[in-house]
Parts: structure tokens; C-alpha cells; sequence
């Protein structure tokens, strides 16, 4: 028989010796609504064509990105302070600022999800599915997500291909993903010979997830190069440029300079070393 008596006094203590309080007046979490403000703050800022308040948008670009940032940063402090133990509190400025500091290389780097199998959906949905694969004209290249362990994968990947194709995306660099290694028969393991790099993975188990990571970092060097160098103090201002269209490495302030390694377009390279 269960003695939820004892049960409840041990899930208590539990609560009790919890370095974030869980229970009682001192009830200290995260606000929700304030995270998802926190959010459509963050999407203003990201996409201002499309979220942006008209408003703000009557000011230089410089001085909505610069309000902008100051409410995110001040939201975001209020609530990781919330989610820190009180005796740790005080860090949570700091580490708000440091998200805040990766925010423009976030913006270079975003990734946008859709659906890919539009066949046999309501008309209305095709429609606005079409409307969000379009956005993959603009991207610098694709992801395509086969479910591996489905028996009409092949066919899918056909039509997302053709999808593709009628929207006139056909420059692009595609990755495929064979997912659900995990789940997968004794049939013959499928092929994309339309993309140009394929990988066989399962995001339940985890198989693959590693080797996909470090062939996204090749894909996003591509075309970029390799810098170590020390930036004098007085060129301080490329350190950003490389933050925005590079990918920074290492960074250590000396007394002659900021040394750098990095991964920078071809244009940012000739500039730093005229």
C-alpha cells in the first residue's frame, strides 16, 4: 500500500533544499508573458519589415537597433535573474550582455524551418506553405529532412524537389539529412544524388548529430578566409565587421593589439590587411 503521507513529505523537502525556490512566498521563476514580449522584441529587431513598429521605424536604422537592444537587455536581465539563485542574482546583467553581444551574429545566421511535403494538403495550406518555402530563395543553402524510415520517402523527396523547382530555387547548396536511422527496415538505404552532401542520422538516438555540426561549420566557411592577425586598437571597429559577416574564433587584448582568429569573406580579408 502507498504511504502518501511519506511521499509528500519527501517530495516537500525536495521543494525545500531547491537553490531556486520552488514554493511559498519567495516563489522566484521566469515570467511568461514577459518572455514572450521578450520575444516579439527580439523578432522587431531581427525582421523589422515585417514586425517592426511603425513608429520606432520613423528613427535612423542605428537608433531602433539601439532602443531596440536596450529593452532586451533590460527584460532579459529581469528575468535570469529570476531563474538565478538570489546569491547569484547580481550576475544576471552580465550574462544579458553577453547575448546581447552575439545578437549581430545571431541576425547573420538565422535558420528558418518549414515544411517541405506540401502534396495532398487543404488548398488554403498550400498555399501559405508555398508562400514560406519561397523564403528559400534567399537562403545561403538548404537543409532537407528526409523521414528515412517512411516507405514513400523517395516519393516526398520528389515532390520536395519539384516544389523547389517551380519555385526557380535551383542554386542553391543542399544538405540532405536521412533521419530516423533508428527506425529504419532492411530495405535499401536511400539516395539523394540531387544534393551535395548527404548524411544519414537519428535525432532520437543522437547518431550523426556531431559529424552534421561539423559539416555545417564547413558549409559556413565556405568562400571565407582564414585569419590570424593582430588588429591594432586603432582598427578596433573591424573587430564588429568580423563579428557581423565572419565568424570569430578567438579574440586576446594584448598591449600591441586584439589578436584575432577568425573566418572572414574575401572583401573584409583584403580590408584588414591594406
Amino acid at each position: 500500500m502507498i504511504n502518501t503521507a511519506d511521499i509528500a513529505r519527501a517530495m516537500a523537502a525536495t521543494m525545500e533544499r531547491a537553490s531556486i525556490p520552488m514554493y511559498g512566498n519567495k516563489l522566484r521563476l521566469p515570467d511568461r508573458g514577459a518572455i514572450i514580449a521578450l520575444i516579439r522584441e527580439l523578432r522587431r529587431l531581427f525582421f523589422p519589415a515585417y514586425f517592426g513598429d511603425p513608429q520606432l521605424m520613423a528613427l535612423s536604422a542605428e537608433n531602433y537597433a539601439a532602443l531596440l537592444l536596450e529593452r532586451i537587455e533590460t527584460a532579459l536581465t529581469a528575468q535570469i535573474a529570476l531563474a538565478l539563485p538570489e546569491s547569484e542574482a547580481v550576475q544576471a546583467s552580465q550574462i544579458a550582455q553577453a547575448v546581447v553581444a552575439e545578437l549581430p551574429h545571431i541576425q547573420q545566421v538565422l535558420l528558418t524551418d518549414t515544411v517541405g511535403f506540401i502534396r495532398k494538403l487543404p488548398h488554403h495550406l498550400i498555399d501559405a506553405f508555398r508562400s514560406t518555402l519561397e523564403e528559400a530563395k534567399y537562403a545561403d543553402f538548404i537543409i532537407h529532412v528526409v523521414d528515412a524510415s517512411n516507405p514513400q520517402a523517395a516519393k516526398q523527396m520528389h515532390i520536395v524537389y519539384e516544389t523547389l523547382h517551380q519555385l526557380e530555387v535551383t542554386d542553391k547548396k543542399i544538405l540532405t539529412l536521412f533521419n530516423k536511422q533508428d527506425a529504419i527496415t532492411d530495405r535499401e538505404p536511400l539516395r539523394d544524388g540531387r544534393a551535395d552532401i548527404t548524411l544519414r542520422v537519428s535525432a532520437a538516438r543522437g547518431d550523426g548529430l556531431e559529424e552534421l555540426k561539423d559539416c555545417l561549420a564547413r558549409i559556413l566557411r565556405e568562400n571565407k578566409h582564414y585569419l590570424e592577425t593582430v588588429l591594432p586598437y586603432d582598427k578596433g571597429g573591424l573587430l564588429q565587421q568580423i563579428r557581423e559577416t565572419g565568424e570569430l574564433i578567438a579574440e586576446e587584448y594584448l598591449p600591441e593589439g586584439i589578436r584575432i582568429e577568425a573566418y572572414v569573406p574575401p572583401e573584409l580579408f583584403e580590408k584588414i590587411h591594406a
